[in-house]
């Protein structure tokens, strides 16, 4: 889903840079349909569809177009904070200075939210099929929390391990948990799930195309 993002998004500036605004437009909100539920991709979509209007002289849908990127996504900030300067310096003083207030505004807002937030920001850049191996891994080392193994006693004979049962309700003549096993058994999960989490990454699409429409 990312890489035919991107590549609409391609296809929009191409169509852009040769002045062919309504094009490249219609491409952007083909792409905004697609990316409602990854909100990194929709605030770079909102980005583009504002330097679309700044073309087309209509600053006031830019400005509200740039307020929508960064309440998708505080992160789009930095890149607006970059094309404000590129504006101020091709005489779009105005403009650049009332982008620069959207995005001074929003960095307050947001800002705390973010540093507190960190890991929610890394949830929204997963795929959909990360999102379930994390959620699987999550539910095997609650599981195995639950259901951990124990050290048992066997009278004369000493003791043993393997024995599982809930945690709430230790198996018969169970003398403790055996943490170094359950240890064990956490760090075996992590690293599957996040080797298999890493493999699942959405590479970006090559030879994007860039005809227009």
């Amino acid at each position: 889903m990312v890489s035919d993002l991107e590549t609409l998004i391609k296809q929009a500036q191409s169509n852009v840079s040769r002045k062919k605004l309504k094009a490249g437009l219609i491409i952007l909100q083909r792409a905004e349909q697609l990316a409602q539920s990854d909100p990194v991709m929709l605030s770079k979509i909102y980005l583009e569809m504002a330097k679309v209007y700044v073309q087309s002289s209509d600053e006031n849908s830019a400005v509200g177009l740039v307020r929508k990127a960064i309440k998708s996504s505080p992160e789009i900030v930095g890149e607006i904070d970059h094309w404000q300067k590129e504006l101020a310096i091709s005489k779009k003083k105005s403009l650049a200075r009332r982008i620069r207030k959207e995005a001074k505004a929003y960095r307050a807002e947001f800002g705390t939210w973010n540093r507190g937030r960190g890991t929610g920001r890394a949830w929204k850049k997963l795929n959909e099929r990360q999102r379930i191996c994390l959620a699987v891994g999550v539910a095997l080392i609650t599981l195995m929390g639950l259901f951990p193994p124990w050290i048992t006693h066997l009278g004369l004979e000493g003791t043993t391990t393997g024995s599982y049962g809930f945690i709430a309700a230790p198996p018969y003549r169970a003398i403790g948990i055996d943490i170094i096993r359950l240890i064990i058994q956490w760090i075996s999960v992590a690293i599957v799930i996040g080797a298999v989490t890493y493999a699942l990454t959405e590479k970006p699409g090559k030879g994007s195309n860039t005809n227009s429409l």
